[in-house]
């Protein structure tokens, strides 16, 4: 499922439009990457080749708080978030989600396969601030075009 994951990660930002800058955040075992920003869809795509799976707990508040911090100097307006999993306390995530919101950033959750739990928490998160919760898959390209064309 990572190779294909990939795949469709690479598609969803191949039509990034000019002036979009997008930045790789991701974490592994006991890791958290941030890319630099870019313009550049291609680095992107093949900064995302590089990475490879390693077991370890989910990092979602990480990522959002990540989100919160560099939202003013980068003038972040949406977080596209692809994920299958989720081990943090619901609270703990919808509360970043809060702070994520107040500085107006969207939040796009993509939700690979079907846990409810995970569901349960992606759906609240995203109208929280403003976003959409999708079941990551095939159609994830254009539903992310979509998004950041409304965005």
């Amino acid at each position: 499922t990572w190779n294909i994951a990939m795949k469709v990660q690479a598609e969803m930002f191949s039509g990034l439009t000019q002036g979009l800058k997008v930045q790789l955040v991701y974490y592994r075992g006991t890791e958290f990457k941030v890319s630099k920003w870019t313009d550049n869809p291609k680095g992107l795509a093949d900064e995302m080749c590089g990475v490879a799976c390693h077991a370890g707990a989910t990092q979602i508040e990480s990522v959002l708080t990540h989100a919160y911090r560099s939202a003013p100097e980068e003038g972040i307006a949406a977080l596209v978030f692809v994920g299958d999993a989720m081990e943090e306390r619901s609270e703990v995530l919808i509360c970043a989600a809060k702070k994520l919101a107040s500085r107006n950033v969207k939040a796009f959750m993509f939700q690979e396969g079907d846990v409810p739990a995970v569901a349960a928490v992606f759906k609240e998160i995203a109208p929280l601030t403003k976003g959409a919760h999708c079941t990551f898959g095939p159609n994830s390209a254009s539903e992310l075009s979509d998004l950041l064309s409304a965005v």
